[in-house]
């Protein structure tokens, strides 16, 4: 029988939530900057308030989703 090493185990676990809690940084990242890009695509054509809202309302809507 294989004995069980408490401590590979622990660290079998902690490196799975290192590599989600990294997967979930690089998504907000990516979805920070493209919301940073439609910004500047918005701020460049003489954008509406309301448009510029609308985008980080957006933003954070599709933020709360991946949290």
């Amino acid at each position: 029988m294989k004995s069980w090493n408490y401590y590979n185990n622990i660290e079998h676990i902690t490196n799975n939530n290192e590599k989600k809690i990294k997967t979930k940084t690089d998504e907000i990242n990516i979805l920070i900057e493209k919301c940073k890009n439609k910004e500047a695509k918005l701020i460049n054509i003489k954008y509406d308030r309301s448009d510029l809202t609308k985008l980080w309302f957006e933003c954070l809507t599709n933020l709360n989703n991946i949290l």
